[in-house]
């Protein structure tokens, strides 16, 4: 489990963190988020989204990264919002 301490905008600097949507869940923030691979890169490389959580919107808990082959949408290269 990976926990990481935010310290400005945005709040995983250098991580490629996309498209966030956010849910609460039981006084927990949920985001759901593309992930580019290679933020330095000039055109979006997406292979997965990944999900983090907090209880303050300080530390931010990284739960689950989900890959489109274990959803419906099958092998793919193209993991947008």
């Amino acid at each position: 489990m990976q926990i990481i301490q935010a310290n400005g905008n945005p709040l995983f600097p250098g991580l490629g963190i996309n498209d966030p949507h956010m849910r609460v869940f039981d006084g927990r923030v949920y985001l759901y988020a593309s992930h580019d691979a290679d933020p330095a890169h000039d055109q979006f490389r997406m292979h997965d989204w990944h999900i983090w959580s907090s209880a303050d919107l300080v530390e931010w808990r990284h739960e689950s990264t989900v890959r489109p082959e274990e959803t419906y949408i099958g092998p793919s290269s193209a993991c947008w919002a």
